[in-house]
């Protein structure tokens, strides 16, 4: 600067925080304003230790808008120097929605599965559901299937140590890149855990080949659940059911190990995901799954699972359709009385709850690569009540995965070189590298 401008003035450090400061609440305005006008709020949350040694929570909202956008943001991510108690946890989470005016609007706080998380959110008012990250549940699932002693002690060691020999030889590297433009494959880079030995024989290939296929549906079930630009709570029911179906099913060509991994996995979905333990989070995923035009023929015409949905969603629709003709007494008693006299609309239809909800139930599912969002957009106006609940259940992610990628951003701004950075600066910094993109 002293060559292209000898008069500039370089500005100080804390010309530069007050100035981050400034951008902090301008754009913490702009998101304050975008979630009141929303009416439900699902929040992820999540805790992380800095290389500075610091303790962090945070808080991630997600919503849909008035047209049918989903919407998150990250709201805080704060120091928080108490003991991770379960009552410290719930006082700080309750600060944090009571400073965004939030806690009554918000329905579901995701977490992981830790127990003092599990206890702070289930502490809370009745109405604020606490749901474990599915996508940890999943992994618990699949490290109690590996912990098989030839596929672990085998398999996996054995396979690192190929791993590892290759980051040790250039030569093996650049023979491995040959190999695979020739094959016309894409060109990856192995990734290096433990190494022991390089001895992997023809019958564990075979075994490892075939776990391969078993794993490959988890891991892009995780990557389905982890997308914050889609609806993903209602996918939840239909994948396990389809994982179970497809993929946990023992077939004649399984070798022993896998039948036993599948029965493993198998056992482990029953405890994780459909023992009485969890029927809250179970009527959860099905509460959203009926909402989603995708999913909402997976129960069987004379379920009691269907029935029970139907009698919630009726309570539902019979409370929000009560608060409506409150305020429409309140301001035209004329108007409620001829809605009573004449129960249908302009098209002759009745439009009350019991047929918008049968009205709904019979419309064909749209193709699961839709958009369903966009669906209910275009939608709405047919199933007015429906559609309110629609926005309130399937804005809630189905993992803490939002939570987790704001500590990937802190990891990447509080680094080794600087660690002294104030606990209140990070936070607008982090705040801002989300929010200001949206």
């Amino acid at each position: 600067m002293n060559k292209i401008s000898p008069n500039y003035e370089i500005p100080s450090r804390f010309t530069i925080k007050r100035k981050i400061q400034g951008l902090y609440e301008t754009e913490k305005y702009k998101v304050a304003t975008e979630i009141q006008n929303i009416d439900s709020i699902a929040l992820t949350t999540d805790c992380w230790t800095s290389k500075a040694m610091e303790s962090y929570i945070c808080v991630t909202a997600h919503g849909i808008t008035k047209n049918w956008k989903i919407v998150n943001y990250i709201i805080t991510t704060e120091l928080m120097d108490e003991r991770h108690t379960s009552i410290n946890l719930k006082d700080k989470l309750v600060d944090i929605m009571k400073e965004w005016e939030i806690d009554t609007k918000t329905i579901c706080i995701v977490h992981d599965n830790a127990v003092n998380i599990k206890n702070a959110v289930t502490a809370m008012a009745p109405n604020i559901k606490s749901r474990t990250c599915f996508a940890h549940s999943l992994q618990l699932c699949v490290n109690k299937g590996l912990e098989e002693n030839e596929i672990k002690q085998i398999l996996i060691t054995a396979s690192s140590s190929i791993v590892s020999h290759f980051k040790h030889s250039t030569v093996a590297i650049k023979a491995l890149q040959v190999a695979q433009k020739k094959l016309k494959m894409p060109e990856k880079k192995l990734i290096q855990t433990t190494a022991i030995s390089l001895e992997l024989g023809e019958s564990k290939w075979e075994l490892l080949e075939q776990l391969v296929k078993v794993l490959k549906s988890f891991d892009l079930v995780t990557k389905v659940l982890s997308s914050a630009t889609t609806p993903t709570i209602s996918i939840v029911h239909p994948i396990l059911k389809s994982i179970a179906q497809h993929y946990l099913t023992p077939n004649e060509s399984d070798l022993h190990k896998i039948k036993i991994l599948k029965e493993t996995l198998s056992q482990e979905f029953k405890v994780r995901f459909f023992s009485q333990m969890h029927n809250d989070s179970i009527f959860l995923l099905n509460i959203a799954s009926l909402l989603d035009p995708r999913y909402k023929n997976v129960f069987d015409d004379d379920s009691d699972i269907l029935i029970t949905l139907k009698d919630f969603i009726m309570h539902q629709l019979n409370y929000e359709d009560s608060s409506v003709n409150d305020s429409i007494n309140q301001s035209n008693s004329m108007v409620s009385a001829l809605d009573i006299l004449f129960p249908q609309n302009e098209n002759g239809e009745d439009v009350n709850q019991q047929n918008e909800l049968e009205k709904y139930l019979k419309e064909n599912c749209i193709n699961k690569n839709a958009y369903p969002l966009t669906w209910w957009a275009e939608n709405g106006k047919t199933y007015p009540m429906i559609s309110k609940l629609a926005k309130k259940y399937l804005c809630i992610p189905s993992t803490s995965t939002p939570s987790e990628r704001a500590f990937s951003t802190a990891g990447n701004i509080i680094t080794s070189k600087r660690n002294c950075l104030a606990g209140e600066t990070a936070k607008w910094l982090i705040f801002l590298l989300h929010n200001a993109k949206l």
